[in-house]
C-alpha cells in the first residue's frame, strides 16, 4: 500500500499540525482505567474502544482496496479523484477512530518529565497563530520550574482542543492567559495528599452556566450546545489527562472559562518505591 501523507483536517483547529501529531502516534492499548464518576462514563469509555477497534478494521480493507484500485494504470479521472476522496475520507475517519481510543482511556500515553514553563514559553508563538489576531495571548509562569510527567505530543494536542474552545467563544476578540502553578504533595493523617503540577488556559468569553458546566466533556456537548470548540474536544482532553494519572477541571469566572490541566508531579513518581503502582 502506499504510504500516502494523512489528508489534513477540516475543523481548522490545527495549522500546525497538532492534531495529527496527536492521532498518529502508535497504537499502544491498555485495560481501561478506573472510572471515577460512575457507570455511565465507564459505559461510555468501553463503547468509545470497542467502536474504535471496529472502525479501525473496518477502514484497514476499505483504504487497502482504494488505494490498491488507485494505483492501477489507465484509470479514468473521473474514477482516480473518486477513489481520492474515498481515501481521504477514510483517513479522516480513520483520525476519528484514534480519538475515540483516547475517550476510551485505552491509550497508553509517552510519560516523560516536563517544564510547564518551557512548554509554554515554546508553544507561546504556535498558540498565537491558533488565535485570531484580535485576541491577546498572555502567559503568567511560576517563578520556579513546574516539572512534570507529561506527553508532549499530547499535551501540544491538549492545548489546541482548549484553545479552540476559547477562541470560538471569543469572535470579536479577547483575551487568552495561560498561567503555569504548582501545589506540593501535602502530608495528613495516615497518607500524602499528591501534588500536582497546574497549566490553566482561561479566557474572557464570558461565564458559562453551571448547568453547562456540568456536560462540557461529554462528547458533542460543546459544539452542539455551545456552539463553542470541536466535537470531540474537552472529551479527548478529559481522556488524555486521565490515563496520565491526572485530570482537567473547568471552572466559571466572571469574565469568562478557566481550563486547568493538573499533571502528576516529576518528582513524586520518582519518590514512589520501584514496582508501586
Amino acid at each position: 500500500m502506499s504510504g500516502q501523507s494523512p489528508v489534513p483536517s477540516q475543523s481548522g483547529l490545527d495549522p500546525d499540525g497538532a492534531r495529527r501529531a496527536a492521532t498518529t502516534q502508535p497504537a499502544r492499548l491498555a485495560g481501561p482505567a478506573p472510572s471515577a464518576s460512575g457507570g455511565t462514563d465507564e459505559a461510555l469509555r468501553r463503547f468509545s474502544a470497542g467502536v474504535a477497534h471496529d472502525l479501525g478494521n473496518i477502514l484497514t480493507v476499505i483504504r487497502g482496496f482504494t488505494e490498491l484500485l488507485a494505483s492501477q494504470h489507465r484509470q479514468p479521472p473521473e474514477l482516480v479523484d473518486g477513489l481520492q476522496e474515498i481515501l481521504a475520507a477514510a483517513i479522516r475517519a480513520g483520525q476519528l477512530g484514534e480519538e475515540l481510543v483516547v475517550i476510551g482511556q485505552r491509550y497508553v500515553p509517552e510519560s516523560i518529565g516536563v517544564d510547564l514553563n518551557a512548554v509554554v514559553q515554546e508553544l507561546l508563538p504556535v498558540v498565537k497563530g491558533w488565535l485570531d489576531q484580535s485576541v491577546q495571548v498572555r502567559a503568567e509562569l511560576s517563578p520556579r520550574p513546574v516539572r512534570v510527567l507529561a506527553d508532549p505530543q499530547g499535551l501540544r494536542a491538549m492545548l489546541a482542543h482548549v484553545c479552540a474552545f476559547a477562541k470560538s467563544g471569543m469572535p470579536q476578540g479577547g483575551t487568552v492567559s495561560l498561567t503555569t502553578s504548582q501545589v506540593d504533595a501535602v502530608p495528613s493523617e495516615g497518607a500524602t495528599a499528591p501534588g500536582f503540577g497546574y497549566l490553566s488556559v482561561a479566557d474572557t468569553a464570558g461565564p458559562l452556566e453551571p448547568e453547562h458546566l456540568a456536560h462540557v466533556f461529554e462528547p458533542y456537548y460543546a459544539l452542539r450546545v455551545l456552539k463553542r470548540g470541536t466535537a470531540l474536544g474537552p472529551a479527548l482532553v478529559r481522556g488524555w489527562m486521565h490515563v496520565l494519572g491526572g485530570r482537567v477541571e473547568i471552572s466559571a469566572r466572571p469574565d469568562g472559562t478557566v481550563f486547568s490541566l493538573c499533571f502528576p508531579l516529576e518528582s513524586a513518581a520518582a519518590a514512589r518505591p520501584s514496582g508501586a503502582s
